[in-house]
Protein backbone atom coordinates (compact mmCIF):
# COMPACT_ATOMS: atom_id res chain seq x y z
CA UNK A 1 0.00 0.00 0.00
CA UNK A 2 0.97 3.18 -0.73
CA UNK A 3 2.69 5.74 1.68
CA UNK A 4 0.93 8.93 2.86
CA UNK A 5 -3.29 9.87 2.83
CA UNK A 6 -5.42 11.42 1.78
CA UNK A 7 -8.36 13.95 3.55
CA UNK A 8 -12.02 13.14 1.90
CA UNK A 9 -14.09 15.97 2.22
CA UNK A 10 -18.02 15.53 3.03
CA UNK A 11 -19.18 17.82 -0.07
CA UNK A 12 -18.22 14.93 -2.27
CA UNK A 13 -21.96 13.82 -1.43
CA UNK A 14 -23.48 17.06 -2.42
CA UNK A 15 -22.20 16.04 -6.16
CA UNK A 16 -25.28 14.73 -8.24
CA UNK A 17 -23.10 12.46 -10.26
CA UNK A 18 -21.67 10.84 -7.04
CA UNK A 19 -24.81 10.53 -5.34
CA UNK A 20 -26.71 9.09 -8.70
CA UNK A 21 -23.92 6.08 -8.43
CA UNK A 22 -24.15 2.62 -7.13
CA UNK A 23 -22.08 1.91 -3.62
CA UNK A 24 -19.46 -0.29 -5.93
CA UNK A 25 -19.24 2.76 -7.92
CA UNK A 26 -18.58 5.27 -5.52
CA UNK A 27 -16.21 2.98 -4.53
CA UNK A 28 -14.18 2.74 -7.73
CA UNK A 29 -14.81 6.66 -7.94
CA UNK A 30 -12.98 7.51 -4.07
CA UNK A 31 -10.04 4.84 -5.47
CA UNK A 32 -9.55 7.21 -8.55
CA UNK A 33 -9.46 10.31 -5.87
CA UNK A 34 -7.17 8.19 -3.51
CA UNK A 35 -4.70 7.30 -6.61
CA UNK A 36 -4.59 10.75 -7.82
CA UNK A 37 -1.61 12.69 -7.34
CA UNK A 38 -1.29 15.10 -4.55
CA UNK A 39 1.18 16.75 -6.24
CA UNK A 40 2.34 17.39 -9.23
CA UNK A 41 4.74 14.72 -10.79
CA UNK A 42 5.47 12.77 -13.95
CA UNK A 43 4.72 9.03 -14.64
CA UNK A 44 7.40 7.65 -17.12
CA UNK A 45 6.31 5.90 -20.77
CA UNK A 46 8.67 2.89 -21.16
CA UNK A 47 7.37 2.52 -24.81
CA UNK A 48 8.36 5.95 -25.88
CA UNK A 49 10.97 6.21 -23.03
CA UNK A 50 9.35 9.83 -22.43
CA UNK A 51 8.39 11.38 -19.11
CA UNK A 52 4.19 12.60 -18.90
CA UNK A 53 3.60 15.43 -16.68
CA UNK A 54 0.80 14.64 -14.29
CA UNK A 55 -0.23 16.99 -12.09
CA UNK A 56 -2.44 17.67 -8.36
CA UNK A 57 -5.92 15.86 -9.25
CA UNK A 58 -4.41 13.95 -12.26
CA UNK A 59 -3.72 9.60 -12.46
CA UNK A 60 -2.63 7.21 -14.91
CA UNK A 61 -4.70 4.35 -14.94
CA UNK A 62 -6.40 1.52 -16.90
CA UNK A 63 -9.33 -0.82 -16.46
CA UNK A 64 -7.10 -3.32 -16.24
CA UNK A 65 -5.10 -1.73 -13.61
CA UNK A 66 -8.35 -0.63 -11.83
CA UNK A 67 -9.91 -4.32 -11.85
CA UNK A 68 -6.46 -6.06 -11.06
CA UNK A 69 -4.02 -4.14 -9.38
CA UNK A 70 -6.51 -1.97 -7.21
CA UNK A 71 -8.80 -4.56 -6.53
CA UNK A 72 -6.62 -7.24 -6.68
CA UNK A 73 -9.49 -9.39 -9.05
CA UNK A 74 -12.17 -8.71 -6.95
CA UNK A 75 -14.87 -10.52 -8.43
CA UNK A 76 -17.58 -7.48 -8.05
CA UNK A 77 -15.31 -5.09 -9.63
CA UNK A 78 -16.25 -6.28 -13.31
CA UNK A 79 -14.47 -4.51 -16.68
CA UNK A 80 -17.96 -3.63 -17.56
CA UNK A 81 -19.02 -2.10 -13.98
CA UNK A 82 -15.74 -0.03 -14.35
CA UNK A 83 -16.43 0.91 -17.92
CA UNK A 84 -19.55 1.90 -16.64
CA UNK A 85 -18.45 4.04 -13.89
CA UNK A 86 -15.94 5.77 -16.11
CA UNK A 87 -18.39 6.58 -18.45
CA UNK A 88 -21.08 7.60 -15.60
CA UNK A 89 -18.24 9.75 -14.07
CA UNK A 90 -16.68 11.45 -17.30
CA UNK A 91 -17.31 14.84 -17.97
CA UNK A 92 -19.25 15.84 -14.77
CA UNK A 93 -16.76 14.34 -11.88
CA UNK A 94 -14.08 13.37 -14.11
CA UNK A 95 -12.20 13.83 -17.23
CA UNK A 96 -10.78 11.31 -19.17
CA UNK A 97 -7.81 11.82 -21.77
CA UNK A 98 -6.70 8.26 -24.26
CA UNK A 99 -3.67 8.26 -26.21
CA UNK A 100 -2.58 5.41 -28.22
CA UNK A 101 0.17 4.76 -24.84
CA UNK A 102 -2.01 6.09 -21.59
CA UNK A 103 -5.22 7.12 -20.50
CA UNK A 104 -5.01 10.80 -18.14
CA UNK A 105 -7.78 10.95 -15.76
CA UNK A 106 -8.43 14.35 -14.53
CA UNK A 107 -10.27 14.64 -10.98
CA UNK A 108 -12.55 17.84 -11.67
CA UNK A 109 -13.00 20.04 -8.53
CA UNK A 110 -9.75 17.92 -6.81
CA UNK A 111 -9.10 20.54 -4.14
CA UNK A 112 -13.10 20.76 -2.93
CA UNK A 113 -12.75 16.59 -2.10
CA UNK A 114 -9.34 16.67 -0.94
CA UNK A 115 -8.32 19.46 1.02
CA UNK A 116 -4.70 20.77 0.41
CA UNK A 117 -4.13 22.32 3.38
CA UNK A 118 -4.83 22.14 7.28
CA UNK A 119 -6.73 25.78 7.08
CA UNK A 120 -9.40 25.01 4.81
CA UNK A 121 -10.02 22.14 7.02
CA UNK A 122 -10.14 24.19 10.28
CA UNK A 123 -12.71 26.53 8.83
CA UNK A 124 -14.91 23.85 7.52
CA UNK A 125 -14.93 20.96 10.30
CA UNK A 126 -17.74 20.96 12.73
CA UNK A 127 -15.41 19.65 15.42
CA UNK A 128 -13.57 23.37 17.17
CA UNK A 129 -10.22 23.67 17.00
CA UNK A 130 -9.26 23.37 20.39
CA UNK A 131 -10.90 20.14 21.32
CA UNK A 132 -8.21 18.78 18.62
CA UNK A 133 -4.87 17.14 20.06
CA UNK A 134 -2.15 19.58 19.68
CA UNK A 135 -0.29 17.51 16.98
CA UNK A 136 -3.26 17.45 14.84
CA UNK A 137 -2.80 21.15 14.38
CA UNK A 138 0.61 21.14 13.01
CA UNK A 139 1.14 20.91 9.62
CA UNK A 140 4.07 19.66 6.87
CA UNK A 141 5.84 20.63 3.81
CA UNK A 142 4.82 17.47 2.43
CA UNK A 143 2.01 14.97 3.35
CA UNK A 144 4.19 12.13 3.16
CA UNK A 145 6.87 13.28 5.25
CA UNK A 146 4.12 14.73 7.84
CA UNK A 147 5.78 13.35 10.50
CA UNK A 148 9.33 14.78 10.43
CA UNK A 149 10.15 17.88 12.05
CA UNK A 150 11.82 20.42 10.13
CA UNK A 151 13.31 22.51 12.71
CA UNK A 152 16.65 23.03 11.88
CA UNK A 153 18.31 23.72 7.86
CA UNK A 154 19.31 20.37 6.65
CA UNK A 155 22.39 20.80 4.01
CA UNK A 156 22.49 18.66 1.62
CA UNK A 157 26.03 17.59 -0.58
CA UNK A 158 26.03 18.23 -4.52
CA UNK A 159 25.43 14.24 -4.92
CA UNK A 160 22.66 13.81 -2.02
CA UNK A 161 20.38 16.87 -3.88
CA UNK A 162 20.87 15.36 -7.32
CA UNK A 163 19.74 11.65 -5.80
CA UNK A 164 16.58 13.19 -3.88
CA UNK A 165 15.91 15.37 -7.10
CA UNK A 166 16.07 12.47 -9.46
CA UNK A 167 13.80 10.57 -7.20
CA UNK A 168 11.34 13.16 -7.02
CA UNK A 169 11.37 13.14 -10.98
CA UNK A 170 10.26 9.68 -11.10
CA UNK A 171 6.38 10.80 -9.93
CA UNK A 172 6.54 7.91 -6.88
CA UNK A 173 6.32 10.26 -4.01
CA UNK A 174 7.63 13.35 -3.39
CA UNK A 175 10.28 14.32 -0.81
CA UNK A 176 11.75 17.24 0.68
CA UNK A 177 15.23 17.62 2.42
CA UNK A 178 15.07 15.98 5.74
CA UNK A 179 17.17 14.76 7.77
CA UNK A 180 16.13 11.22 7.62
CA UNK A 181 16.57 10.73 4.24
CA UNK A 182 19.70 12.69 3.67
CA UNK A 183 21.24 10.15 5.96
CA UNK A 184 19.88 6.89 3.81
CA UNK A 185 21.24 8.84 0.72
CA UNK A 186 24.19 9.14 2.46
CA UNK A 187 24.80 5.59 3.79
CA UNK A 188 23.79 4.07 0.24
CA UNK A 189 26.50 7.03 -1.30
CA UNK A 190 29.06 4.89 0.80
CA UNK A 191 27.83 1.30 0.27
CA UNK A 192 27.09 1.42 -3.88
CA UNK A 193 27.54 4.53 -5.18
CA UNK A 194 25.63 7.22 -6.83
CA UNK A 195 25.58 5.24 -10.58
CA UNK A 196 23.98 2.19 -9.03
CA UNK A 197 21.26 4.80 -6.49
CA UNK A 198 20.24 5.91 -10.05
CA UNK A 199 20.42 2.27 -11.90
CA UNK A 200 18.05 1.24 -9.43
CA UNK A 201 16.01 4.25 -8.72
CA UNK A 202 14.92 3.69 -12.52
CA UNK A 203 14.49 0.42 -12.74
CA UNK A 204 12.25 0.61 -10.01
CA UNK A 205 10.37 3.33 -11.83
CA UNK A 206 9.91 1.30 -15.18
CA UNK A 207 8.86 -1.14 -13.05
CA UNK A 208 6.09 0.26 -11.16
CA UNK A 209 4.96 2.75 -13.83
CA UNK A 210 4.71 -0.38 -16.05
CA UNK A 211 0.86 -1.03 -16.31
CA UNK A 212 1.11 -4.50 -17.36
CA UNK A 213 3.71 -5.39 -14.53
CA UNK A 214 1.26 -5.73 -11.52
CA UNK A 215 3.64 -4.00 -8.75
CA UNK A 216 2.35 -1.64 -7.15
CA UNK A 217 4.00 -0.98 -4.15
CA UNK A 218 5.55 2.64 -3.58
CA UNK A 219 8.65 3.16 -1.78
CA UNK A 220 9.22 6.47 0.82
CA UNK A 221 12.74 7.24 -0.34
CA UNK A 222 14.42 6.18 2.80
CA UNK A 223 12.60 3.23 2.87
CA UNK A 224 14.13 2.33 -0.37
CA UNK A 225 16.96 2.84 0.37
CA UNK A 226 17.55 0.76 3.17
CA UNK A 227 15.47 -2.10 3.29
CA UNK A 228 16.53 -5.38 1.69
CA UNK A 229 13.55 -5.50 -0.61
CA UNK A 230 14.26 -2.33 -1.72
CA UNK A 231 17.47 -0.60 -3.95
CA UNK A 232 19.19 -4.04 -3.56
CA UNK A 233 15.66 -5.55 -5.58
CA UNK A 234 15.97 -3.25 -8.34
CA UNK A 235 19.67 -3.17 -9.56
CA UNK A 236 20.62 -5.04 -12.59
CA UNK A 237 21.30 -8.46 -10.40
CA UNK A 238 18.19 -7.78 -8.26
CA UNK A 239 15.64 -10.81 -8.02
CA UNK A 240 12.71 -8.41 -8.90
CA UNK A 241 14.57 -6.84 -11.69
CA UNK A 242 15.66 -10.13 -12.88
CA UNK A 243 11.87 -11.64 -12.59
CA UNK A 244 10.96 -8.16 -14.39
CA UNK A 245 12.74 -8.95 -17.49
CA UNK A 246 12.21 -12.47 -17.74
CA UNK A 247 8.26 -11.75 -17.72
CA UNK A 248 9.24 -9.21 -20.58
CA UNK A 249 11.22 -11.85 -22.54
CA UNK A 250 8.35 -14.47 -22.31
CA UNK A 251 5.88 -11.56 -23.85
CA UNK A 252 8.82 -10.97 -26.60
CA UNK A 253 9.54 -7.68 -25.73
CA UNK A 254 12.75 -5.92 -26.77
CA UNK A 255 13.03 -2.94 -24.81
CA UNK A 256 16.93 -2.26 -26.28
CA UNK A 257 15.03 -1.65 -29.13
CA UNK A 258 11.72 -0.97 -28.37
CA UNK A 259 9.44 -3.02 -30.10
CA UNK A 260 7.92 -6.48 -29.50
CA UNK A 261 8.27 -9.49 -30.29
CA UNK A 262 5.68 -9.80 -33.04
CA UNK A 263 7.30 -6.73 -34.46
CA UNK A 264 10.53 -8.22 -34.80
CA UNK A 265 11.76 -9.09 -38.01
CA UNK A 266 11.63 -12.99 -38.29
CA UNK A 267 12.81 -13.73 -41.52
CA UNK A 268 16.41 -14.10 -41.10
CA UNK A 269 15.55 -16.65 -38.12
CA UNK A 270 13.24 -18.22 -40.71
CA UNK A 271 15.90 -18.52 -43.37
CA UNK A 272 18.43 -19.93 -41.23
CA UNK A 273 16.23 -22.96 -39.68
CA UNK A 274 15.20 -23.71 -43.19
CA UNK A 275 18.85 -23.79 -44.06
CA UNK A 276 20.08 -25.93 -41.50
CA UNK A 277 17.40 -28.18 -42.73
CA UNK A 278 18.53 -28.68 -46.09
CA UNK A 279 22.34 -29.29 -45.27
CA UNK A 280 20.64 -32.36 -43.11
CA UNK A 281 18.62 -33.77 -45.85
Amino acid sequence: MADGWIKLHRRIMESKTFSRLTAIQQLIAIYIILNANHEDGVWFDKYRNVEVPVKRGQCILSRNRIINEWFHGDKEITDRKVRTTLNKLNDDFLTIETTNYYTLVTVLNYDAYQTKNEANDQQTDQEPTKKRPANDQLTSLNKNDKNVKNDKKIIYTVDESEILSFWNSKGIIQHNETGPIKKEIAKALKTIGKEQIFKSITNYSTLLHDQDFFYSHKFALDKFLKQSNGLPNFLDDGQTWINYKEREKKNGYDRSKGISGTDAPRKPKIQAENKFTMQNL
